[in-house]
């Protein structure tokens, strides 16, 4: 046996010795590091149970999951409001109808300009607050929770500041997902979401968000976008556990024209049984 076979056959019978083979290390090294304590991860979300077991098991191949996962999606265009003033009356929740009616009363007083993140006052969101973010992006790199509401800390199960937002999405999704909170920092424009989100306890809710963009003087951060993130319909939490969000998927996008126009190329990745 030359060395190199021999150095092999010592790493296999290390493999087995650490009880699997490197593919399997791997993936409990995404599950069990990346997120530690009960959290949203993009191999808790997926839906088939059984591949997604196959593949943590060992037993094969990952490009299967990713061709099942991709079964789930279809693309879709957004809708596009001309205004903030024009996108009001869909809005739904009262944290999105607070954060847009006091990002419009911003853009007001700046003249129509974007507005700077150093001017925001969150105070002015004091109601909102539970349900509210704040991210920074770097384009084509991350988009860092700088601040995160109660109520999304407790729906994620985890503490998001420092958090990159990107890494929540599961693979499939996260080019969508980067694009559509880059364009919010580049066009820029805003966009309202309507979220399907799936718990650990087997329960479905749907939500509705919402997101704005910020002026960055900070070195190495393109902008910020200030967003809210609130559930439609309320559960109601009987346990001292709550319930941890697994999965949060777009169903429907539109973008909100600040005046800066609107990219009508990009497409979304949703569910295909979502309503059109």
């Amino acid at each position: 046996m030359t060395e190199s076979q021999d150095d092999a056959a010592s790493h296999r019978h290390k493999d087995r010795h650490r009880g699997g083979s490197p593919r399997l290390r791997l993936k409990n090294s995404l599950t069990q590091s990346e997120h530690p304590e009960r959290g949203f991860t993009f191999w808790k979300a997926c839906p088939c149970k059984v591949e997604q077991r196959k593949v943590l098991s060992g037993d094969g191949d990952a490009p299967d999951l990713r061709e099942y996962c991709m079964s789930r999606w279809t693309t879709r265009r957004p809708e596009c409001f001309g205004s903030i003033a024009e996108a009001l009356p869909n809005f739904t929740t009262r944290s999105c109808k607070l954060l847009a009616t006091g990002y419009a009363s911003l853009i007001e007083r700046g003249d129509g300009g974007i507005p700077p993140k150093n001017g925001l006052d969150i105070t002015d969101f004091a109601p909102a607050m539970a349900n509210v973010a704040l991210t920074a992006v770097t384009l084509g790199s991350a988009c860092i929770f700088r601040i995160a509401g109660e109520a999304l800390l407790q729906r994620f199960g985890q503490n998001l500041v420092g958090v990159d937002y990107y890494k929540l999405v599961d693979p499939v999704r996260r080019g969508h997902a980067m694009r559509s909170m880059e364009l919010v920092v580049s066009t820029p424009c805003g966009f309202r979401t309507e979220l399907l989100q799936r718990y650990d306890n087997g329960e479905e809710h749907t939500a509705e968000a919402c997101a704005f963009p910020l002026r960055s003087d900070e070195p190495g951060i393109d902008g910020f976008i200030f967003l809210a993130d609130e559930q439609l319909d309320q559960p109601q939490v009987s346990s001292a556990i709550r319930p941890c969000m697994i999965e949060s998927v777009v169903t429907r996008r539109d973008f909100i024209d600040l005046g800066f126009g609107t990219d009508t190329s990009y497409e979304d990745l949703v569910p295909r049984d979502a309503p059109a």
